[in-house]
């Protein structure tokens, strides 16, 4: 396969996922993913307010002003890829690819917020980014549980210690961007 993922591309990194989103909009729920018991799996379900699995994650500073700010949301669900913004490969005069497709039952809306909140964190785009998207469904709550998400699972990613300095911002950044929302 030729191509390189571009992180940096936030936008088109989105619309390739809204394009492969569209496609397997049909596909039905799969069972394997009742059946997780990952950090990954822990911080989905906590970002949803579901029951996690066992073995909880370290905590952060950072997780209970969003799991606070987090309200309901309705939005129809399907399989989406949970980690676009490394697996989406750019190469000249090709489509997009989509590889390394770590599913999720969520709505397609998650995975774009997922992506703004990983190019936010660790790739240097603009705040502006956040408005760009704000056409999407309940994007103050997509991006308060994409944050929820990533910094639960922080042990996976092997550090030894939570990266809050590069979090904080951000969630600043979200919290404020909600609550401007709700109007508060």
């Amino acid at each position: 396969m030729t191509g390189h993922a571009r992180p940096h591309r936030v936008d088109d990194v989105i619309r390739a996922g809204e394009a492969f989103h569209e496609v397997i909009a049909g596909l039905p729920r799969p069972s394997f993913l009742d059946d997780r018991r990952d950090a990954w799996t822990y911080g989905d379900r906590l970002a949803w307010h579901e029951p996690v699995p066992p073995g909880s994650t370290a905590p952060s500073v950072h997780l209970p002003p969003l799991i606070d700010a987090r309200r309901p949301v309705a939005a129809p669900e399907q399989l989406v890829h949970g980690d676009l913004i490394g697996n989406v490969l750019f190469a000249p005069g090709a489509p997009p690819a989509i590889i390394d497709w770590p599913a999720y039952w969520r709505p397609p809306a998650w995975a774009a917020a997922v992506v703004v909140v990983d190019a936010l964190c660790w790739h240097g785009a603009p705040a502006r980014v956040i408005d760009r998207w704000a056409h999407l469904p309940a994007w103050d709550q997509m991006l308060i549980r994409a944050l929820i998400y990533r910094i639960a699972t922080w042990p996976a990613a092997g550090w030894a210690a939570p990266p809050e300095d590069a979090y904080r911002p951000v969630v600043d950044m979200v919290l404020d961007y909600a609550g401007r929302r709700r109007g508060g």
